[in-house]
């Protein structure tokens, strides 16, 4: 009978492990605020709604605390090991041992069903498989010189200032279905930006209603298949 070949453990990334090496500098009292809200609010940050800018003043963290963390977190969750310990062998090869204590208490009793965060997955999936998703928003007020010309038409004198208009400069991060990343940036006038915000404002609140019918209709589908295995 022919030697049945070991099973080998998929491949843990180089980008994983920097994400857990990164927390290393963060205090442990920290790390255990951040694991309470992780552990309280799990779906929240499968669903990536964990970027509200006010939650690291909340926690008395800093942003970058924060966001190494989370990193780190969702490093694991969405990783190819289902256990922590492969991981920290992986990093103790690496003569990582302080980011071993640290990931140790940054993900203690931290664990989600793996069906939900195949559905996590597959949302990710279906949500960049269309149109190409918004990352990352960056915006810049600036007053933008105005100069006039002179009636002589001299150059020499063409640097009179005529005034300033103020303008809004705005960079948008878009990834693509391969997770190709492309920037965009434009400009716009502040009567520009205020028929923007009252568009966003109307949009949020559709989200919002939207958000509250999904999730019924997720927990009927969900029922549904349970059912079904039956």
């Amino acid at each position: 009978m022919a030697d049945t070949p070991p099973t080998s453990s998929p491949e843990i990334s180089d980008l994983a492990l920097e994400r857990f090496e990164a927390i290393e500098s963060i205090s442990d009292d920290k790390l255990v605020r951040i694991n309470e809200w992780v552990r309280e609010n799990i779906e929240l940050l499968l669903d990536e709604d964990y970027l509200d800018p006010s939650l690291p003043k909340t926690l008395n963290v800093s942003l970058r605390a924060f966001s190494r963390s989370v990193s780190a977190v969702t490093a694991f969750l969405f990783g190819p090991e289902p256990s922590l310990g492969p991981y920290l062998s992986a990093l103790n090869k690496r003569g990582k041992s302080e980011a071993v204590l640290k990931v140790k208490v940054l993900l203690d009793g931290v664990s989600v069903d793996p069906a939900r965060i195949q559905r996590a997955r597959l949302k990710s999936s279906a949500m960049q498989a269309v149109l190409p998703t918004v990352s990352n928003l960056q915006v810049v007020c600036d007053l933008r010189a105005i100069f006039g010309e002179t009636k002589s038409g001299d150059d020499a004198k063409s640097g009179t200032l005529a005034g300033f208009e103020p303008v809004v400069e705005i960079a948008l991060t878009v990834n693509d279905a391969a997770a190709n990343d492309q920037v965009l940036v434009f400009q716009a006038s502040e009567l520009v930006l205020q028929n923007f915000l009252r568009a966003l404002e109307r949009a949020a609140n559709q989200i919002r209603t939207l958000r509250e019918s999904s999730r019924a209709l997720d927990h009927q589908i969900t029922n549904g298949a349970k059912e079904s295995e039956k």
